[in-house]
């Protein structure tokens, strides 16, 4: 009986075709190409919630401006059980800064894409509804900021920004922008010795394979969490960073980093939030193939 059907199998070139097609699909979609839909809103207005996008699972290094589908450690011990998709903003071993919004890389400024969103607090005139704000320019994430009902503040482009502006029922549009040296206790890592917010955030380099970090009772703050993900205990006992019990001054890094950023730039959860993002949490680069329609 399997004589007959592999001898019907070969007299059949559309069947054949057809069935080494779908193989191939199977297999490609297993080790090398993958579909997901986004899941969140951290990259908004670039990827719409829900559109659809590829993911190339044969990259293994990614350089700044590309989107990456990955899995974070969100704390010490706390794994993201869903799937992230943000942009490079860091490579192993890249110096990385933000001041005053702007994301500079190894000394240079990177440029922002037009669809990357701030938040801004609107000032309507006098009677006029909050609905212009939601039905006609659709915003939808922020609401009002005082007993007024005057005061808002939203999330959008600053192309939308500058048409708000234009709109005589609107009073005012500013940019809301948090003052640098302000220590925000959610900007990783966390600690007063290192004064960062959204804003304004580092200098930090991104650790890379086979760099040696210096550990002290300062930077251990920084790089504690990087010594968890590679296996390793800390503790500090009369101010020495003792790894695994063993008192020691530095530490050689086994695996490369990155540091990563949502195009919704004021409320992403990122890498100022959570810190590195090592390279095999990374499941490959992303490719646009359908994105719902835009503002």
């Amino acid at each position: 009986m399997l004589a007959d059907i592999f001898k019907r199998f070969r007299n059949q070139p559309l069947l054949k075709l057809a069935v080494t097609s779908f193989i191939t699909f199977l297999l490609l979609v297993g080790f090398v190409f993958d579909l997901k839909r986004v899941n969140g809103y951290d990259m908004q207005d670039t990827l719409e919630f829900g559109s659809v996008v590829g993911i190339n699972k044969w990259r293994t290094h990614f350089k700044v401006g590309e989107l990456i589908l990955f899995y974070p450690q969100l704390s010490d011990t706390v794994e993201a059980t869903d799937y992230f998709i943000q942009r490079v903003c860091g490579a192993p071993g890249d110096s990385v800064r933000i001041s005053n919004k702007l994301l500079f890389v190894n000394g240079h400024a990177e440029p922002a894409s037009k669809t990357f969103r701030y938040n801004y607090f609107v000032t309507l005139k006098k009677g006029v509804s909050d609905s212009l704000l939601t039905q006609q320019y659709l915003l939808r994430e922020g609401g009002s900021v005082s007993e007024s009902g005057a005061d808002y503040c939203y999330a959008m482009t600053t192309g939308l920004a500058d048409s708000l502006r234009k709109d005589t029922l609107v009073a005012s549009v500013n940019l809301r922008v948090e003052k640098a040296g302000a220590h925000d206790p959610t900007a990783f890592p966390g600690v007063v010795a290192y004064r960062w917010n959204k804003d304004w955030y580092g200098p930090l380099v991104i650790p890379k394979k086979d760099q040696a970090l210096v550990l002290d009772t300062t930077t251990i703050k920084l790089y504690g969490k990087l010594l968890l993900l590679e296996s390793h205990r800390w503790r500090i006992g009369h101010d020495t960073i003792y790894v695994d019990d063993v008192a020691t001054r530095s530490y050689t890094v086994k695996n490369d980093y990155y540091f990563v950023l949502g195009d919704d730039r004021d409320n992403a959860n990122d890498s100022r939030s959570w810190g590195f993002l090592p390279a095999w949490r990374i499941k490959g680069s992303v490719t646009v193939l359908y994105t719902k329609g835009r503002r």
